[in-house]
């Protein structure tokens, strides 16, 4: 490939920008507090949430999490979201399915996390 092929290709990637801090803590604040080893401490609205709002509040959460450093990754396996989300499987493998075709999460390998580039959609889900 010549090098301008490639910088044409180059204008195709949409650089990813990182979370805003201070927005991904106003989101969560309502919802969950991190204690200092990293556990979720749930605020009593987490409960009103519908589950594939909890999906993406524990996601964001992870999100903070690696953001602190109190984890080395923001993804999570089913398994681990709905105990963390605290929902039975059956709760959380639909909601999973319906936010990954909505675009809002990821799925690699069966690790799930939400897509930084879709930070304004998943805000809007669960402030909906």
């Amino acid at each position: 490939m010549t090098n301008m092929s490639t910088e044409r290709l180059d204008e195709l990637v949409i650089p990813q920008e990182p979370v805003d801090p201070e927005r991904l803590s106003r989101i969560l604040s309502p919802y969950l507090r991190l204690s200092s080893d990293g556990q979720f401490r749930y605020q009593t609205s987490f409960a009103d949430l519908s589950p594939p709002e909890k999906v993406l509040v524990v996601l964001l959460g992870e999100l903070a999490q690696s953001s602190l450093g109190l984890s080395t990754d923001d993804r999570l396996n089913p398994v681990e979201i709905a105990r963390k989300a605290e929902l039975e499987l059956g709760a959380a493998y639909p909601s999973l399915r319906s936010l990954e075709q909505d675009g809002v999460v990821t799925n690699e390998a069966g690790q799930y996390r939400v897509d930084p580039s879709e930070f304004e959609r998943v805000v809007k889900r669960i402030n909906s």
